[in-house]
C-alpha cells in the first residue's frame, strides 16, 4: 500500500527550489528601526537567512535594510510588507520572491 503523495506547501516549489522573499526598506536613520523590522520575523519564528543595515549619507540621511526570509507563506509575506510600511520611521518598502534551489536537487536529470 502506497501513501499518497502530499501537497508542496505554498514556499516550496516541486523542482527543488525553495522561496525566499527579499524586504528593502529605507527608513529614517534612527536607532530601533532595525530592531522592529526583525522582532516582525521574531514573532512568526521565521529566522532571516541574510540582513544587512547601512546608512546612505546624502542631502537627507536614509536607512537601507535588506532582509532574505524562507520558510513564509506569501500571504503571510505580504502581510508583513504592510505591517513594515505602518512603521513611521519607515519610508518605503518592497518584496520580491527569489528562488533559492537546493543542493541536492540541483543536478537532477
Amino acid at each position: 500500500m502506497s501513501s499518497p503523495n502530499p501537497e508542496p506547501s505554498p514556499n516550496r516549489r516541486t523542482n527543488g527550489a525553495s522561496v525566499t522573499y527579499r524586504y528593502r526598506v529605507t527608513a529614517e536613520p534612527e536607532v530601533s528601526v532595525l530592531s522592529r523590522v526583525l522582532e516582525l520575523f521574531v514573532i512568526r519564528d521565521a529566522l532571516p537567512s541574510r540582513v544587512t543595515s547601512e546608512v546612505v549619507e546624502g542631502h537627507e540621511p536614509v536607512q537601507e535594510i535588506e532582509v532574505d526570509v524562507g520558510g513564509l507563506e506569501d500571504r503571510m509575506a505580504r502581510h508583513l510588507s504592510v505591517r513594515i510600511q505602518q512603521f513611521p520611521a519607515v519610508h518605503t518598502v518592497s518584496m520580491r520572491q527569489r528562488q533559492k534551489f537546493d543542493r541536492c536537487s540541483r543536478f537532477n536529470i
